[in-house]
């Protein structure tokens, strides 16, 4: 649940998002506002990025909502079903 495309997770995290410096914490904002706040969150492949990197779209829901965010993330899969191996970084 990042701000930004997929990056290494062996670190560092990144430090400039769209030609700006910022906060290495800032590249995984949503991440954060969930688990400060308590809500029930949920990240579904949504695509592949010009990179050729994985995208995902993140959920949430009110606290103890949890179904909310599983039934979402059904319909989602169901419209669209999401791939068992997920493509390789674009050469």
């Amino acid at each position: 649940m990042t701000a930004i495309t997929a990056f290494a997770a062996e670190g560092p995290m990144p430090t400039e998002i769209m030609g700006r410096r910022v906060h290495a914490g800032m590249s995984v904002p949503f991440a954060m506002l969930s688990n400060i706040w308590g809500s029930p969150a949920i990240s579904v492949p949504a695509g592949i990025a010009s990179d050729g990197m994985p995208v995902g779209l993140h959920l949430m829901a009110d606290r103890h909502r949890e179904d909310v965010c599983l039934r979402l993330a059904r319909v989602l899969e169901q419209a669209r079903p999401w791939p068992l191996r997920a493509p390789g970084p674009a050469s």
